[in-house]
């Protein structure tokens, strides 16, 4: 009798685990050009790009000019639900010392279009204050970030002083920035500049963290220009 009942646990438990797993099928038709960043003419050849939903589904290889084409039927199970995506693939062929990169979230099972390892956006620096303004004209706010408009594929780094006071809905420049791999999640992802400072002091709680809003997936964003908000505390 003990041995049924351990039976029937071990079935119950088997049963609730894999009860919540899904299956889902698509048959994809994905084509593209992979070029390095936004905005240039310079193709990425001999890359593997991959349709992944926790594994690689299906994957193709760029030629010289950057040309890849994922074609077929698909399938995947999981229990959380996810939905495909399309990314360079960490594998050995793509040198530069880049690993995995994330090119396009919730990839659509049809698509055909130009996207690159590095997306760019024109950060527009606006002063969030909620009214009045804040410091004097002793005051510096001072950024550091990878600057998009040279030649470079990651950005060169730059650094730039503001001088105050500084007004709520104040623009304080617009600054070409990359933005990361993860474009596409929803809610507020940080992908822009990444050191502030406030009179030499980093990190003293002065400046809130920034964040920017949504972005849309690849390639939409590719040159948009995001409303960016600084919190003076």
């Amino acid at each position: 009798m003990k041995n049924l009942v351990l039976l029937f646990v071990l079935f119950n438990i088997v049963f609730l685990t894999t009860s919540c797993d899904r299956t889902y099928k698509g048959k994809a038709d994905i084509k593209g050009v992979l070029m390095y960043k936004c905005g240039s003419n310079d193709p990425m050849g001999n890359v593997t790009v991959s349709l992944t939903a926790g594994a690689t589904l299906l994957s193709a290889t760029t030629d010289a000019n950057g040309y890849f084409h994922i074609n077929g039927p698909y399938e995947y199970t999981t229990r959380k639900e996810i939905s495909p995506r399309l990314e360079i693939t960490s594998n050995g062929q793509n040198g530069g010392g880049f690993g995995s990169i994330i090119l396009l979230e919730d990839a659509p099972d049809t698509f055909n279009d130009t996207i690159y390892m590095n997306n760019l956006v024109y950060s527009v620096l606006i002063v969030d204050i909620k009214g009045g303004s804040f410091g004097s004209e002793i005051d510096t706010l001072r950024i550091e970030y990878s600057d998009m408009e040279g030649s470079s594929e990651w950005g060169a780094l730059k650094t730039v002083n503001y001088a105050g006071p500084f007004i709520d809905g104040q623009i304080l420049d617009t600054i070409c920035s990359r933005s990361e791999s993860h474009v596409g999640y929803p809610g507020n992802i940080y992908v822009g500049p990444f050191n502030f400072w406030f009179n030499n002091v980093w990190g003293d709680g002065t400046v809130s963290p920034p964040l920017y809003p949504f972005i849309p997936e690849q390639p939409n964003s590719c040159g948009e220009y995001i409303e960016f908000y600084i919190s003076f505390d």
